[in-house]
């Protein structure tokens, strides 16, 4: 049987970690690979399950945090308010105070 070259990109960490786990299979990478491609060719199918995890935010309970949550914000039942923009006109006047504070002090 003629044999072919087959050429893939893959993470430099992974194929260290690949590499090294045939290794210690006592396969190299090249049979480990073509295991799989005659597996895939047998099954007519990838020889494992392809899932999408579904994103933890949209998890029930999460879910009901947020909806919780903004209910509260809406109702005004929250523990603190926080004006940011207050607080951020505050700081800003700060820098402004202390930069030219400093400039003066090296004049």
């Amino acid at each position: 049987m003629a044999q072919a070259t087959l050429t893939a990109r893959v993470d430099a960490a992974d194929k260290i970690n690949f590499d090294a786990f045939c290794s210690n299979v006592g396969l190299n990478t090249s049979t480990a690979i073509n295991l799989f491609v005659k597996a895939v060719l047998r099954e007519n199918r990838i020889p494992f399950e392809i899932t999408q995890n579904q994103d933890p935010f949209y998890s029930d309970a999460n879910m009901a945090h947020v909806k919780k949550s903004v209910q509260e914000l809406r109702s005004g039942n929250t523990v603190a308010r926080f004006d940011f923009i207050r607080h951020f006109k505050r700081f800003s006047v700060t820098l402004k105070f202390e930069y030219t504070h400093r400039i003066w002090e090296k004049s």
